[in-house]
């Protein structure tokens, strides 16, 4: 969801059915690319949720801390 959102909602694996999202995905390690619009720091939480393995991957309340910091690293900006 958060990849569709900063890429002002583009459909992700566009022109992929979904057998070959699954072949891509799974035997070609292929990633969707970082959004134009999308922060490096969120954009590598986002791709870390995406871990072949699972124990690679961060838990939600890994990807709330995560997400946290990031909305007050933002907020401070702001300010």
């Amino acid at each position: 969801m958060m990849w569709e959102v900063y890429s002002g909602g583009k459909l992700p694996y566009a022109g992929f059915n979904n057998a070959q999202v699954r072949h891509e995905v799974v035997h070609n390690n292929y990633r969707l690319t970082k959004p134009d619009e999308c922060p490096e720091n969120v954009f590598e939480c986002l791709a870390s949720c995406w871990e072949f393995k699972k124990e690679d991957r961060p838990t939600m309340a890994d990807i709330e801390q995560t997400m946290s910091q990031l909305n007050d690293e933002y907020s401070d900006q702001d300010a």
